[in-house]
């Protein structure tokens, strides 16, 4: 009522900045909002916080290969209630399984081939390695805590 008040002074002449002031103490917001909503027209509400997903919301991110900022765009562009970028992604990181997210950025996976097709190119590794010896060692490396040095 108050912000309505300055929007009609405003059309009649120029508001003081005491008026402004004034107006924002009484509200309990900085005087910058209160040139911002002067500005604007009137109070304007800030964006919805995301609250549960809609369908078209889920439908859109796995259409769009889980893409958040196409989402974002495509429910902004058919005239819904939008919340902020930040706000939707927070969303959906909340509500999908990580399982989920996956497969709407991947897709379903090729199957797995049969345990026997790998059976021929597996290789099992030597059990015994040679011992480390004096020249296989760097110059620079240092012994640990608690090891002699040795003269050499």
């Amino acid at each position: 009522m108050l912000v309505a008040r300055l929007v009609e002074l405003r059309g009649q002449r120029a508001l003081s900045r005491e008026e402004v002031r004034r107006a924002a103490v009484a509200l309990k917001v900085t005087e910058r909002t209160v040139w911002r909503w002067v500005a604007a027209g009137g109070y304007a509400p800030p964006p919805p916080r995301a609250g549960p997903l809609s369908p078209r919301a889920r439908e859109l991110f796995f259409t769009t290969g889980g893409n958040v900022k196409a989402v974002h765009r495509l429910l902004g562009g058919e005239g819904e209630p939008v919340p902020s970028l930040s706000a939707l992604s927070r969303a959906f990181d909340r509500e999908l399984t990580p399982a989920e997210v996956a497969f709407a950025r991947t897709g379903p996976r090729a199957p797995v081939p049969a345990a026997s097709t790998f059976a021929g190119s597996l290789s099992i590794a030597p059990t015994g390695t040679p011992p480390i010896t004096r020249s296989s060692r760097s110059r620079f490396s240092r012994p640990g805590r608690g090891v002699p040095r040795g003269r050499g």
